[in-house]
């Protein structure tokens, strides 16, 4: 794996896990999501990259992330030039939650 992130484990809040709007999927996606997310760039794997983490097909994820857009879960920025999309930046939308996956140690 190639991305810098100071992974120890998965936590994943009461808001998400007892949220019966979310699928299992939407709520791992999440917690992937805020895990890569930078506070400015947001996060930006691809579908690719996030279809192969969760094996998953690049369409099931576009599914997913959609799905957490219109729910008001995250927000989907997209960088142009031109007409042409050269990037795209998901940012976690609970301020509550960003960052949930980041421990102090003690």
């Amino acid at each position: 794996m190639t991305e810098e992130r100071a992974f120890r484990g998965v936590w994943i809040p009461a808001e998400i896990w007892l949220n019966r709007e979310l699928s299992l999927q939407e709520k791992v996606m999440l917690i992937e999501i805020d895990s890569l997310q930078h506070p400015q760039k947001g996060c930006f794997k691809s579908n690719k990259k996030l279809a192969e983490f969760f094996g998953l097909s690049p369409n099931r994820v576009s599914e997913v992330i959609s799905s957490l857009k219109k729910k008001g879960w995250i927000r989907v920025d997209q960088v142009r030039e031109g007409k042409q999309i050269v990037e795209r930046r998901i940012f976690m939308k609970h301020p509550s939650i960003s960052r949930i996956g980041v421990l102090e140690k003690p």
